[in-house]
């Protein structure tokens, strides 16, 4: 992988975790209780359908989904979701380009995705760096676990 005239840049997450450009992370097992434990977190589902479902059955919970776009309430979820009004956003893919809120804490990863890309990008949003923050991975079962190690391990 050759850029920028031949030579070759990379930043591992190990580094940017200890010059505190990124927060430390730790992957923890998947919680009895699925209530949300404080504000800010995102819970990644198998559909819309499925998030959406959830959503119904969490208090303080929303999801976000592609016809939110289209109806309007995107802005109000997220602005929800920013103030701490909503503490638990459920979604199926990625939040759209430039959504980058530092005080997400907890990524709860519900869904299967073969990509260590996507497992990483997901993992991402609560990688943001804040003092003292210390971000929490959830992984629904081993297989998830395996590849979200995967996905750190390529990351460095």
């Amino acid at each position: 992988e050759l850029v920028f005239d031949r030579v070759h840049y990379s930043y591992p997450l190990s580094r940017a975790v200890e010059e505190k450009i990124c927060a430390s992370y730790e992957l923890v097992p998947w919680p009895e209780d699925e209530t949300p434990q404080g504000t800010h977190e995102l819970f990644f589902c198998e559909s819309n359908q499925a998030a959406q479902q959830r959503a119904l059955r969490v208090l303080h919970s929303d999801s976000l989904t592609y016809e939110s776009r289209s109806d309007g309430s995107y802005q109000r979820k997220m602005q929800s979701f920013s103030s701490g009004l909503v503490k638990r956003m459920y979604c199926n893919r990625m939040l759209t380009e430039g959504f980058d809120d530092p005080r997400i804490t907890r990524v709860y990863i519900g869904k299967e995705t073969k990509s260590e890309i996507l497992n990483y990008q997901m993992v991402g949003r609560a990688l943001r760096f804040l003092p003292n923050k210390r971000a929490q991975i959830y992984c629904i079962d081993r297989p998830c676990a395996l590849r979200v190690e995967a996905a750190l391990r390529r990351a460095g």
